[in-house]
């Protein structure tokens, strides 16, 4: 898996300094972003899509390797004081429609090709971890991995393995450095109890059970870890509650 850390950062610029207008030839449309708001005109110039964003950066990739672009739009919103992110797929192959939409909550998402199945994917956060930042000094959400197929989003965790293991050496770091020269006691865990819950959902969605438990006994030392860990394998598998 290879990551474009460049590129990532070129979002994040772009989101503050784009221009007010915004036009894109796309396929058989047109697609105007002015003032937040989009309008979609087809070849007679008829309004055939439109939309408010609040902060929205667009883009074309090709995601699902079928030679025609779909429209991305990352919208970056506020809530509860907080930036947060809503990646749209737009297709325009035939008719132009929306094929779906993601919340990722604090984590920019971004789309990146993996050699694991020779395949574009979208890589976003999962915000109902965000219950485990409320208390913690260092905000971190674990990833959901995504794919398009025949218009059609589809959550492809159990598909891959890198992405998983290269955020997970990115969270290793970022412990490492906050930890340093502390007490690893409860109240450090709690400071960081964000970033360990990602690295814990992480693993286990990489199938890395032991690399998980570990990340937990080195990290989070307070007695309520059993509850802890059943609170994160609820959300990653919800269905089992």
């Amino acid at each position: 898996m290879k990551y474009s850390i460049l590129f990532i950062f070129f979002l994040f610029i772009q989101i503050t300094l784009k221009a007010q207008v915004d036009t894109i030839s796309f396929n058989s449309y047109f697609v105007l972003i002015e003032d937040n708001s989009m309008k979609v005109v087809d070849a007679k110039s008829e309004l055939v899509f439109q939309k408010q964003f609040y902060r929205p950066y667009e883009y074309l990739a090709d995601i699902d390797a079928d030679q025609f672009d779909e429209l991305i739009i990352v919208d970056s919103i506020i809530t509860d004081g907080k930036l947060n992110f809503i990646i749209y797929l737009f297709t325009g192959e035939e008719n132009f429609k929306l094929i779906d939409s993601i919340y990722s909550g604090s984590f920019f998402p971004f789309i990146t090709y993996s050699e694991e199945i020779e395949s574009m994917i979208i890589e976003t956060g999962i915000p109902e971890f965000e219950i485990f930042n409320q208390t913690s000094e260092a905000s971190s959400l674990p990833i959901n991995l995504w794919k398009v197929d025949n218009n059609e989003l589809f959550l492809v965790n159990d598909e891959l393995f890198e992405p998983f293991i290269f955020e997970n050496a990115n969270l290793s770091q970022l412990m490492d450095y906050y930890t340093h020269n502390k007490i690893m006691d409860c109240s450090t865990s709690q400071l960081y109890k964000g970033i360990i819950a990602s690295s814990f959902a992480n693993y286990i969605n990489a199938g890395e059970q032991s690399l998980a438990a570990q990340i937990v006994k080195k990290y989070y030392v307070c007695e309520d870890v059993e509850n802890f860990k059943q609170d994160i394998m609820d959300l990653i598998f919800p269905k089992a509650k």
